[in-house]
Protein backbone atom coordinates (compact mmCIF):
# COMPACT_ATOMS: atom_id res chain seq x y z
CA UNK A 1 0.00 0.00 0.00
CA UNK A 2 2.82 2.44 0.92
CA UNK A 3 4.64 1.78 -2.39
CA UNK A 4 1.43 2.35 -4.36
CA UNK A 5 0.84 5.66 -2.53
CA UNK A 6 4.44 6.71 -3.09
CA UNK A 7 4.17 5.86 -6.81
CA UNK A 8 0.87 7.76 -7.11
CA UNK A 9 2.40 10.81 -5.42
CA UNK A 10 5.34 10.80 -7.85
CA UNK A 11 2.95 10.58 -10.84
CA UNK A 12 0.85 13.49 -9.52
CA UNK A 13 3.95 15.65 -8.99
CA UNK A 14 5.22 14.91 -12.51
CA UNK A 15 1.81 15.79 -13.99
CA UNK A 16 1.64 19.05 -12.03
CA UNK A 17 5.12 20.10 -13.12
CA UNK A 18 4.25 19.22 -16.72
CA UNK A 19 1.06 21.28 -16.58
CA UNK A 20 2.86 24.24 -15.01
CA UNK A 21 5.46 24.20 -17.79
CA UNK A 22 2.82 24.30 -20.51
CA UNK A 23 1.82 27.78 -19.33
CA UNK A 24 5.35 29.16 -19.64
CA UNK A 25 5.76 31.41 -22.62
CA UNK A 26 8.93 32.33 -24.44
CA UNK A 27 9.18 36.13 -24.58
CA UNK A 28 12.77 36.00 -25.80
CA UNK A 29 13.60 38.10 -28.83
CA UNK A 30 12.40 41.27 -30.49
CA UNK A 31 8.80 42.48 -30.73
CA UNK A 32 7.69 45.20 -33.17
CA UNK A 33 5.14 47.71 -31.90
CA UNK A 34 1.97 47.58 -33.99
CA UNK A 35 1.22 51.21 -33.12
CA UNK A 36 4.60 52.81 -33.70
CA UNK A 37 7.01 51.74 -36.48
CA UNK A 38 9.95 53.25 -34.55
CA UNK A 39 9.42 51.11 -31.42
CA UNK A 40 10.75 47.59 -30.85
CA UNK A 41 11.00 45.88 -27.47
CA UNK A 42 13.37 43.01 -26.75
CA UNK A 43 13.46 40.43 -23.97
CA UNK A 44 17.00 39.04 -23.77
CA UNK A 45 18.24 35.72 -22.45
CA UNK A 46 19.85 37.46 -19.47
CA UNK A 47 16.50 38.97 -18.33
CA UNK A 48 17.02 42.42 -19.81
CA UNK A 49 14.10 44.28 -21.31
CA UNK A 50 15.29 46.76 -23.93
CA UNK A 51 13.04 49.39 -25.49
CA UNK A 52 14.36 50.57 -28.85
CA UNK A 53 13.26 53.84 -30.44
CA UNK A 54 14.63 54.34 -33.95
CA UNK A 55 16.97 51.37 -33.48
CA UNK A 56 18.60 52.82 -30.34
CA UNK A 57 18.08 51.77 -26.74
CA UNK A 58 15.77 54.25 -25.02
CA UNK A 59 16.06 53.04 -21.41
CA UNK A 60 19.81 52.45 -21.75
CA UNK A 61 20.18 56.21 -22.19
CA UNK A 62 17.45 57.26 -19.74
CA UNK A 63 18.31 55.14 -16.68
CA UNK A 64 21.17 55.19 -14.19
CA UNK A 65 22.27 51.59 -14.72
CA UNK A 66 21.70 51.00 -18.44
CA UNK A 67 19.22 48.35 -19.54
CA UNK A 68 16.41 47.27 -17.27
CA UNK A 69 16.30 43.79 -15.73
CA UNK A 70 12.88 42.14 -15.59
CA UNK A 71 11.34 39.45 -13.45
CA UNK A 72 8.06 37.59 -14.09
CA UNK A 73 6.21 37.73 -10.76
CA UNK A 74 2.92 35.94 -11.55
CA UNK A 75 1.22 33.92 -14.26
CA UNK A 76 -2.53 33.90 -14.90
CA UNK A 77 -3.10 31.71 -17.98
CA UNK A 78 -2.50 34.23 -20.80
CA UNK A 79 -1.39 37.07 -18.45
CA UNK A 80 2.08 37.54 -16.94
CA UNK A 81 2.84 40.17 -14.30
CA UNK A 82 6.37 41.57 -14.34
CA UNK A 83 8.64 44.05 -12.61
CA UNK A 84 11.53 45.88 -14.29
CA UNK A 85 14.47 47.22 -12.30
CA UNK A 86 17.09 49.90 -12.85
CA UNK A 87 19.80 48.26 -10.77
CA UNK A 88 18.02 47.33 -7.53
CA UNK A 89 15.40 50.09 -7.79
CA UNK A 90 11.97 49.25 -9.21
CA UNK A 91 11.64 51.25 -12.45
CA UNK A 92 8.28 50.04 -13.75
CA UNK A 93 5.93 47.11 -13.55
CA UNK A 94 3.08 45.82 -15.63
CA UNK A 95 1.44 42.94 -17.41
CA UNK A 96 2.06 41.01 -20.58
CA UNK A 97 -0.96 39.51 -22.30
CA UNK A 98 -0.45 36.65 -24.75
CA UNK A 99 -2.65 37.26 -27.80
CA UNK A 100 -1.25 34.31 -29.76
CA UNK A 101 2.16 32.81 -30.59
CA UNK A 102 3.15 35.91 -32.63
CA UNK A 103 1.45 38.73 -30.69
CA UNK A 104 1.60 40.13 -27.17
CA UNK A 105 0.22 43.21 -25.42
CA UNK A 106 2.33 44.96 -22.80
CA UNK A 107 0.81 47.22 -20.17
CA UNK A 108 3.29 49.36 -18.22
CA UNK A 109 2.16 50.84 -14.91
CA UNK A 110 3.51 53.73 -12.94
CA UNK A 111 2.98 54.33 -9.22
CA UNK A 112 -0.10 52.87 -7.52
CA UNK A 113 -0.84 50.61 -10.51
CA UNK A 114 -1.93 53.51 -12.75
CA UNK A 115 -1.65 52.57 -16.42
CA UNK A 116 1.23 54.47 -17.98
CA UNK A 117 1.60 52.93 -21.43
CA UNK A 118 0.08 50.04 -23.36
CA UNK A 119 0.99 48.64 -26.76
CA UNK A 120 0.61 45.53 -28.87
CA UNK A 121 3.68 43.84 -30.33
CA UNK A 122 4.39 41.31 -33.07
CA UNK A 123 7.37 38.92 -32.98
CA UNK A 124 10.17 40.03 -35.32
CA UNK A 125 13.88 39.53 -35.97
CA UNK A 126 14.82 43.08 -36.91
CA UNK A 127 13.95 46.77 -36.74
CA UNK A 128 12.53 47.18 -40.26
CA UNK A 129 9.60 44.77 -40.51
CA UNK A 130 6.74 47.08 -39.45
CA UNK A 131 5.29 47.46 -42.96
CA UNK A 132 5.47 43.72 -43.78
CA UNK A 133 3.88 42.82 -40.42
CA UNK A 134 1.04 45.30 -40.90
CA UNK A 135 0.36 44.06 -44.45
CA UNK A 136 0.18 40.48 -43.17
CA UNK A 137 -2.19 41.43 -40.32
CA UNK A 138 -4.46 43.45 -42.60
CA UNK A 139 -4.87 40.41 -44.88
CA UNK A 140 -6.27 38.37 -41.98
CA UNK A 141 -10.04 38.36 -41.51
CA UNK A 142 -11.31 40.38 -38.54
Amino acid sequence: MYNMLKHTSVVIIVLLVGCMNQYQYDFGGKWQSLNDPETVIEFTGNTEIILYRGGKSFWGQATKNGELKYNITKRHNQWYDFEAFDGVELFTEGRIEIVDDKRIRIYFHKHHGILDLADEYYRTDDFTSYQAIMEKILQEPE
